[in-house]
């Protein structure tokens, strides 16, 4: 059980990076995406694995060099307020071993659930290891009109901001040699969680009278650093629909958010 203090200094750093991005709405408790920054993981250099992500709950086979994130399940029962002590237990809850265009591959899913006293936010997280690096991405283009949308162009400085708040030690976000020579991508990748994140503020900017109940989403292709990605929301008759495009207007990430009543 990790054990964590709801900082409000952290949250505003937060809204400060996001800030030039997206329009943030200030809260008196954690925003839709914020617990990402919460229990950060607790390992040395040299506890980390070679691509400098945590070694902690990762695959024992030494073949799995690379890991993505392929999405999540959060749902949300009640808000934790700044100042609040929280409490996360993490299991691993589920792991497959599958073959993909990659080769072969292990999918795992972390159950994490955050207390304070009682439940107050439940996510199911999903990885991918594989073995062998990138090798492209054929674009999948959505029908869907949104009713609102936004472009912006992810910074090097947001990765690194982001992934400072999140203590996230991925080389993919910020080694530019390792990201290009070792996983043979194109540039820098926007995290999985900052994609996310930013989906999440910018429905918060749009509804603001409105609390997520539930967001699952799935990642489905990479988005680089400088490169236009595009946020965008459509109304369904019982949930919302938010999904990220590439600067080629193909699919990133897409996800069904559902309110409280």
């Amino acid at each position: 059980m990790q054990r964590d203090i709801v900082q409000k200094s952290v949250f505003k750093r937060l809204d400060l990076a996001l800030k030039p991005f997206v329009p943030v709405v200030e809260r008196q408790f954690v925003k839709p995406g914020g617990h990402f920054c919460l229990f950060p993981p607790m390992e040395s250099e040299q506890e980390l694995r070679t691509d400098g992500y945590e070694s902690g709950l990762a695959p024992p086979y030494d073949q799995y060099k690379h890991v993505m994130w392929v999405g999540g399940d959060i749902r949300w029962h009640q808000h934790l307020m700044h100042g609040d002590a929280v409490e996360q237990d993490t299991k691993m809850d589920i792991w497959t071993e599958k073959s993909t265009g990659r080769g072969p591959a292990v999918f795992t899913t972390l159950r994490k659930q955050i207390y304070k006293q009682d439940l107050a936010l439940e996510e199911m997280r999903t990885l991918v290891y594989l073995n062998s690096p990138h090798t492209g991405h054929k674009n999948i283009f959505k029908k869907s009109v949104p009713v609102h949308q936004l472009q912006l162009l992810p910074s090097r400085l947001l990765l690194f901001r982001f992934s400072a708040l999140t203590w996230n030690s991925h080389r993919i976000h910020y080694d530019q040699e390792y990201c290009q020579k070792v996983e043979q991508y194109q540039d820098l990748l926007v995290p999985g969680p900052l994609t996310c994140t930013l989906l999440l503020e910018f429905f918060t900017c749009k509804y603001p009278h409105l609390n997520p109940a539930s967001f699952s989403y799935q990642a489905t292709s990479p988005l680089f650093v400088d490169k236009p990605m595009t946020l965008n929301i459509q109304e369904r008759q019982s949930d919302f629909e938010l999904w990220a495009n590439n600067d080629q207007g193909g699919l990133a990430m897409k996800g069904i958010l559902q309110v409280n009543a």
